[in-house]
């Protein structure tokens, strides 16, 4: 097999890595800056400690605040209009994955504020994509979650404000990606686990996927599972635990990398309908999702769930039978989840019937085509119901 490899952004990481940031602005000849952010990240004091280097050498910056859940193109239009008011030539992503998709979206419609309609208009059928937009200024993007590796990732995942649709779109990198575990030592443990939970999903679709799958991206999915399997539930005990908090930054980047090269597939498309639909968290309707993916892809792909199961911490034999494979990872999967406190539907307050009705939006999403084998309605409406039966 030969495959390609392009990492998104170059990277600095560790504890305390956030301080370099104004020295890197200088280097990139970077003069203003816009934070991109949300109330909640500044309220908790995070923004400031992102950015206390560039107040300590001077570097002017202003705040757009606005960013919201599933980045609405409303709030992408805002910060870009802000950042082209205000002069700046660089863009600075602090929070978890929404307000980081948010900038790379708004990064690209500073110079050309490019319509909605447009810019998620689909491609003809005889028609390519786009092709990857570079951002207009300089694009550094620090994560204060530990989950969705969006700083590593070249789509940002946007929603339409007109149609509750979520749409990808591609850039071709970003200047710099500053993983500071640090800046996580706040999650409280029910964001921890959820968040959590979306590196655990990455890594699973990334070793299970049809698109681009290569034993680079392998490597990265197992190496974010054990670390994930290990560190997380130490969080959940004690949320200052800086060297946990530092083992799942680093999941959580592998993972994202992973992805990037081999794409998510059917648990993260039923994922989207939920959040589009009902707006449920995206790293728990992730996490619901997941099992039952699994257990149907051990019918084609019985290997590669084994070795999740066995990253995971599941007793699996290697002569195991596919429904034993199923039956063993299913049972670890769950009991980690209940392990890190993330909830059920019934605990959610979703009636089976909410549940099922997600199965049209469901079908529709374009990462269940990624799977290892072609979802049909029945099987879809099997998972969904598994989703709220088998996990209570």
């Amino acid at each position: 097999m030969v495959s390609f490899h392009k990492q998104f952004a170059p990277l600095l990481f560790g504890a305390g890595a956030s301080g370099q940031l104004a020295a890197q602005l200088k280097m990139m000849g970077c003069k203003k800056a816009i934070a991109v952010t949300d109330k909640g990240v500044i309220a908790a004091g995070v923004l400031d400690k992102a950015l206390a280097s560039l107040k300590a050498e001077g570097i002017p910056y202003v705040v757009y605040d606005g960013c919201l859940p599933d980045a609405p193109d409303t709030c992408f239009y805002a910060a870009a209009d802000m950042a082209r008011s205000e002069g700046v030539d660089a863009m600075i992503a602090v929070g978890g994955g929404s307000n980081i998709d948010s900038a790379k979206a708004a990064s690209i419609l500073i110079k050309d504020r490019t319509p909605r309609e447009v810019l998620f208009a689909p491609p003809g059928p005889d028609s390519p994509p786009p092709p990857p937009r570079r951002p207009d200024v300089k694009l550094i993007l620090i994560p204060t979650t530990c989950g969705t590796g969006s700083e590593e990732t070249a789509v940002a995942v946007v929603s339409d404000s007109k149609t509750a649709l979520k749409h990808g779109i591609f850039l071709e990198g970003a200047d710099l990606s500053v993983v500071d575990p640090e800046l996580t030592l706040g999650l409280p443990p029910g964001l921890t686990a959820s968040t959590g939970m979306d590196v655990v999903c990455h890594a699973c679709e990334a070793y299970t996927t049809t698109s681009r799958k290569n034993p680079i991206s392998d490597q990265r999915a197992h190496t974010a599972l054990r670390l994930a399997a290990k560190n997380l539930p130490l969080l959940i005990k004690d949320g200052t635990n800086l060297e946990a908090r530092t083992s799942m930054s680093l999941a959580c980047t592998w993972a994202g990398m992973a992805f990037n090269d081999s794409m998510n597939n059917l648990a993260h498309g039923i994922a989207h309908a939920f959040g589009s639909k009902s707006h449920l968290a995206h790293g728990i309707a992730c996490a619901l999702a997941e099992p039952p993916s699994l257990e149907l892809f051990v019918n084609v792909v019985p290997e590669l769930v084994r070795d999740i199961g066995v990253d995971l911490g599941a007793d699996i034999p290697e002569n195991a039978a596919p429904a034993e494979i199923a039956r063993l990872t299913g049972e670890r999967l769950r009991g980690f989840m209940r392990e890190i406190g993330i909830p059920s539907f019934e605990k959610l307050g979703y009636t089976r019937e909410q549940v099922m009705d997600h199965l049209d939006a469901a079908m529709q999403e374009f990462q269940v085509k990624l799977a290892p084998l072609e979802v049909t309605r029945e099987q879809m409406e099997t998972l969904l119901a598994s989703m709220y039966d088998d996990y209570r």
